[in-house]
């Protein structure tokens, strides 16, 4: 229990460290399984389902067959979301200076992430979270949310503004002390290339 702690205290030092401006703490919950329509909007009624309804002449095939599919979600979904989300959320917030060469290292806004839940914990996976370094010009709250709604499998969102970074994060990290050190996602933290 104590390595537990000491651990624990370890990654708040470690997140105080790279924390840029904190802003908002926010709780994002993912749903289970999303209805993925296909991106190129393409029809896909001349290609394989014509085929399956010849081989298959008894299935009646549904509408949402042809249009998408149905994605369950995993580990690698989850951080692909996140990573959707982060460049959305970039674009709101900076527009265009996002991707000019003269200041897209400065106009990103900062993340940092904890995951907890999964199946064999029978908890739905969610992720807590530090976002800051927001222009002091937009509501990060909707930005935060409409980015949020943007992706697939983008569930039920909580934001607040952080009034107490230090319990925040002795929060976020609560998983540390059972023993579960994986939570902390530490190749995904994102921010700007900016000095304390």
């Amino acid at each position: 229990m104590k390595n537990n702690l000491l651990l624990q205290e370890k990654y708040i030092d470690f997140m105080n460290e790279h924390c840029v401006r904190p802003q908002y703490a926010v709780t994002f919950t993912f749903k289970s399984k999303a209805f993925i329509e296909y991106r190129d909007g393409a029809y896909r009624g001349e290609s394989i389902f014509t085929e399956m309804e010849k081989k298959y002449k008894d299935y009646k095939w549904r509408a949402e067959d042809i249009r998408g599919y149905t994605a369950t979600l995993t580990e690698d979904i989850a951080n692909s979301t996140v990573d959707y989300f982060y460049a959305k959320l970039t674009h709101r917030a900076y527009g265009k200076d996002s991707k000019r060469t003269s200041t897209k290292d400065f106009s990103r806004p900062m993340m940092i992430t904890t995951i907890e839940g999964n199946a064999e914990n029978y908890k739905r996976t969610h992720l807590h979270g530090v976002i800051g370094n927001l222009p002091d010009n937009v509501n990060g709250m909707d930005i935060i949310n409409e980015a949020w709604a943007k992706t697939d499998f983008g569930g039920k969102i909580d934001i607040k503004r952080i009034y107490d970074l230090d319990g925040w994060f002795d929060y976020i990290t609560k998983e540390v002390k059972t023993g579960k050190d994986t939570t902390i996602q530490i190749d995904r933290i994102k921010k700007p290339n900016t000095y304390r």
